[in-house]
């Protein structure tokens, strides 16, 4: 549950359309003017009882976890504020209790007056003594080290971190006068996905083990998927729920069962982390799948028929391994196999069969 007295709605942007964000093509979301609603809780008494109320309704299956005030909310307060909030969802039955660190701008205020990684240390170890049910630390990407960050937060005695791709954006229109959004905004993008995959990966492979509950860019099935095989223990789909509403995430949730079944996936064990190795770039397998991607690409000559004449890989290429035979591209012995011809080919004239040229060192 939302943190009680941070108000909820207000203006958002998702562009080009909020039908990209659900079918998995790529968009921007963005906080945006707009009138925001105040808390419905007027005393912190009010949502502490909706805790409780929340908690028997219920699937006892599903866990409530239940966010402390937010830091730029609170001030200076938030230790014993932080505590005092904790004790009392775990007294009215919340599963679980979030630190939410994420918020765009968090670690940059932070720092100015506390130190955003003493704060992570303090708050999480406070709320840690203060009580038994399990804290996690939703963290940010943006303006700290991430993974410095998840360490502080598990060596204080959090159960579980949340890496967050959220940013402190502006999204500009040319016509910027009439423009909706504003300076400061929360920006996400289905383009955060690879860069909360990396510190997912990149977190494993420096030996955080701890529960993890990534988020940035998951708007649909697939986008789960990459990131728990990147390896997260689970997703956040804030922007989503927050922008489309409760029905698009049952219908994600309902598709990602289906692609789970279709990829041949039992459980979360079989998924989990199984693409956390492609982060180290020295490995011997990365050096192996290199050279045959890399053989493959120089082997590939240009399709004659689909040719178009357009010149995009003679502009493309860095070592004159292409040149133009009147209108059809033509590869020379220089071709070194990088790759950056096939990508931007208009008409398939350079293609290769990625899964085919990495089998043999599969």
């Amino acid at each position: 549950m939302r943190n009680f007295g941070h108000g909820a709605g207000g203006g958002s942007i998702i562009l080009p359309a909020g039908a990209n964000m659900l079918g998995g093509q790529a968009c921007v979301q963005s906080h945006a003017l707009g009138a925001s609603l105040p808390d419905k809780y007027a005393r912190f008494e009010d949502f502490v009882e909706d805790v409780a109320r929340t908690r028997d309704q219920l699937d006892p299956t599903i866990r409530l976890w239940v966010s402390v005030g937010y830091l730029l909310d609170i001030g200076h307060e938030w230790r014993e504020k932080w505590v005092a909030e904790a004790i009392a969802f775990e007294k009215a039955g919340a599963d679980a209790v979030e630190l939410h660190l994420n918020s765009p701008g968090v670690a940059y205020v932070a720092d100015e007056y506390e130190g955003f990684y003493e704060i992570v240390s303090q708050g999480t170890q406070r709320v840690r003594d203060a009580v038994k049910i399990p804290v996690m630390c939703k963290l940010p990407v943006e303006g700290c080290n991430p993974f410095t960050a998840m360490q502080a937060a598990l060596n204080a005695g959090a159960d579980a971190v949340g890496p967050t791709a959220r940013w402190r954006g502006m999204l500009l229109s040319l016509d910027y006068q009439y423009g909706a959004s504003y300076g400061g905004a929360g920006y996400g993008a289905s383009q955060s996905l690879p860069i909360i995959s990396y510190v997912a990966a990149e977190a494993r492979r420096r030996g955080i083990k701890a529960p993890m509950f990534a988020g940035g860019g998951v708007y649909h099935a697939e986008a789960a998927a990459k990131l728990l095989l990147a390896g997260s223990d689970a997703v956040q789909l804030g922007s989503l729920a927050c922008c489309l509403g409760p029905r698009a995430v049952a219908q994600v949730i309902e598709s990602f069962e289906k692609l789970m079944e279709e990829q041949g996936y039992d459980t979360m064990e079989d998924i989990c982390g199984k693409a956390s190795f492609l982060v180290d770039a020295h490995a011997a397998n990365t050096q192996a799948r290199s050279r045959a991607l890399g053989a493959a690409y120089k082997a590939r000559m240009v399709d004659a028929d689909k040719c178009v004449g357009c010149g995009r890989c003679v502009d493309a290429c860095w070592y004159d391994g292409m040149v133009m035979n009147g209108r059809i591209a033509q590869k020379t012995a220089q071709c070194v196999g990088c790759g950056y011809c096939f990508s931007v080919c208009p008409s398939a004239a350079l293609q290769i069969d990625v899964k085919e040229a990495l089998a043999p060192v599969l």
